[in-house]
């Protein structure tokens, strides 16, 4: 796998843009990988910094960052291949994940957010469940962060829809349960809404 990290250039339009709206950003980003087939690779991304002026991109294909727009970036882009962490059962680490919790309404069966912090941490907790970790619940923060609401294309692309996207970062330290099962669910990441910089599980040793 490959981890980069982005320096936004705040003086670009394009950036503004982007950093109102997670799929303009996702388009772009996605420049740097012409050769990315949905069904084998996998590129998940997170906005970070204080003004939200660096991207986190970690992708399962090299990057060529030197497709990105013109002055897109402030600096060269930094990007290193890693390999996974080398886990075991009962294993405490430190993690963070950009997530949208959401669950199906049983009548209309679309995706509808979860907005109480209750709801919120059982979501992870049904996640951990199904990815191979435990939570120790007490380190556990849930933060509500930016995009509320956004216009994305419906079927056709000369037509918008509004679409609101319940984002929440979540931090704090997990236990794992089953590797291998975890393993995956970092490299194909958790939750929905993927490409509008959701599902990023990021550990590390505490």
């Amino acid at each position: 796998m490959y981890l980069s990290k982005l320096q936004l250039n705040p003086r670009n339009r394009q950036v503004v843009r982007d950093q109102a709206n997670p799929y303009e950003l996702h388009r772009t980003l996605m420049r740097a990988f012409p050769a990315f087939d949905h069904e084998a690779e996998r590129v998940l991304f997170r906005l970070e910094g204080r003004h939200l002026d660096e991207v986190l991109v970690q992708s399962t294909l090299a990057p060529d960052w030197g497709e990105l727009p013109e002055d897109y970036l402030l600096a060269p882009a930094g990007c290193k291949e890693i390999g996974l962490l080398a886990l075991h059962d009962g294993q405490s680490l430190r993690f963070r994940l950009r997530a949208n919790p959401a669950k199906r309404d049983a009548a209309s069966h679309k995706r509808v957010g979860l907005y109480t912090e209750d709801e919120r941490l059982q979501w992870l907790v049904r996640k951990g469940t199904q990815h191979g970790f435990a939570l120790q619940a007490e380190t556990i923060v849930a933060r509500p962060t930016m995009w509320r609401e956004m216009k994305l294309p419906s079927g056709n692309d000369r037509k918008q829809t509004t679409a609101k996207v319940n984002v929440v970062d979540f931090d704090g330290v997990l236990t794992v349960v089953n590797p291998r099962q975890l393993q995956t669910a970092v490299v194909q990441g958790v939750g929905p809404a993927k490409g509008l910089g959701c599902g990023l599980l990021s550990l590390a040793q505490l």
